[in-house]
């Protein structure tokens, strides 16, 4: 059951690594700068459409956050990314 777990996060990631590269690129740069919010609708994506139940679900989306989580912290170290900045004078993008 452990083994079915780790296996099944990291088929899911390796499909989400491939997706998230084959993305534009300014939606790229949006996914590497939001790493948080990115990570956070990646895992809920996942947990909604696992066929599993029970302990497996827990544990297949905990390997995958942890392993999106330093995919993308090692993404946003070595490529550049956006930062949506709000000030009074109106919205500017920056890249990082």
């Amino acid at each position: 059951m452990i083994f079915t777990g780790l296996l099944i996060g990291l088929m899911t990631l390796i499909v989400f690594i491939i997706l998230v590269e084959k993305l534009p690129g300014n939606v790229r740069y949006f996914v590497f700068g939001h790493h948080l919010l990115s990570d956070v609708l990646a895992t809920g994506i996942v947990l909604t459409f696992l066929p599993v139940t029970g302990t497996i679900t827990l544990l297949s989306a905990m390997t995958f956050c942890l392993l999106f989580t330093v995919y993308l912290f090692v993404r946003r170290k070595s490529h550049g990314w956006k930062r949506i900045n709000i000030v009074k004078t109106g919205v500017t993008i920056e890249r990082g």
